[in-house]
This record gives structure tokens, C-alpha cells and sequence, in this order.
């Protein structure tokens, strides 16, 4: 899967999601809404599922950056911790997309090896615990807490499921490079 290729399906699974929300709500349009919810769902599973099973980490990272950033336009205003939640992660993810050039040039890499400390709540299995690291262990619990809540649909539930596991892996495969590039 290719990089454009996932963005544009990414859109087009959030914005059938956000069009089947809307439509729900619409006396008349039910039907519509429910086929548009489901088909943005369908689409996006595939999405992440495809990513996931790449191993890329950066294009398991951009996956989840693309979706996050696009939920997050699709928020209103009445949902303020739902919105700074998603900020923060948009941030995270941000700054985790810059790190992957450092991670693939090993004498940068180990210049950011040297400036992280080495106490353990530093490190992800002995490499430092950088914006990747964070991006994707946090987002996971930001998706864990979303689905504390009573009454959410199953379709958000396998979504959610799929995402934290392509996040777990990202981050393991992330944790590949990073040895790689502090081996060399």
C-alpha cells in the first residue's frame, strides 16, 4: 500500500462515517445513513488492516495520523474533551513523523540515543522512548477510553481494536529500526 493511496481512502472511509452519522440523525435518510456509517467502517478496516500487515511503522503511524487529524475536523463543538484528546494525539503523531528520517540516518539516530536518558521510563526495551513511542502508546489508551463508554456501536468497537493492535505493532517494528540504527 502506498502512501497517497492510504490517505485517500482514509478520507473517503471517515468522510462515508461522518455522512452516515449526519444522515442517521435525519428523519427520512436512516436507511442512507446506516449504509454510509457502515461502508466508511468497512473501508477503514480494510485501510488499517492493509497497514498493519505491511509492517512499515511509518505507514502503520500515518494511518492512524490521518484518521485522527480527520476525526477530528469531523468533531463539533460540543464535544471539548473529545476534541483536546484528539488535538494532543494529532500533535504526538506530528511530532512522530518527523523522527522517522532521524531513525533511518544511524549517526543522527545515535546522537538522539545519547541525549535520552537511559533510566528505564525513558526507554522502550533498552531504545529511547521517542515521539514514536509516545504517539502510539498514548493514542492506544485515548482509544481504550473511548470505548469505556456504554452503547457504542460493534463496528467502532472492531475498528478500535484494529487500530490498537496496528498500533502496538507500528511500535515494535518502530523499536526494529531503532536497533538497526544503533547497531550499525
Amino acid at each position: 500500500m502506498e502512501k497517497a493511496g492510504l490517505i485517500a481512502d482514509v478520507i473517503e472511509g471517515v468522510n462515508q462515517v461522518a455522512k452516515g452519522r449526519r444522515y442517521l440523525m435525519t428523519k427520512g435518510e436512516t436507511e442512507e445513513g446506516l449504509a454510509s456509517f457502515l461502508n466508511g467502517h468497512e473501508l477503514l478496516l480494510r485501510v488499517f488492516k492493509e497497514a498493519h500487515t505491511s509492517g512499515d511503522p511509518e505507514l502503520m503511524v500515518l494511518a492512524e495520523f490521518s484518521y485522527t487529524r480527520l476525526e477530528l475536523g469531523e468533531s463539533s463543538a460540543s464535544e471539548p474533551l473529545a476534541q483536546s484528546s484528539a488535538e494532543a494525539a494529532v500533535s504526538y503523531f506530528d511530532a512522530a513523523m518527523n523522527t522517522f528520517p532521524l531513525v533511518r540516518d544511524k549517526a543522527s539516530y545515535k546522537i538522539v540515543d545519547r541525549a535520552c536518558s537511559p533510566h528505564h521510563s525513558y526507554r522502550y526495551s533498552g531504545c529511547p522512548k521517542d515521539a514514536v513511542h509516545v504517539a502510539c502508546a498514548s493514542d492506544r489508551t485515548r482509544i481504550q477510553n473511548a470505548l469505556r463508554r456504554i452503547g457504542v456501536p460493534e463496528s467502532d468497537i472492531t475498528l478500535a481494536i484494529e487500530r490498537m493492535a496496528m498500533l502496538k505493532a507500528a511500535q515494535e517494528a518502530y523499536h526494529a529500526l531503532q536497533q538497526e540504527a544503533l547497531d550499525g
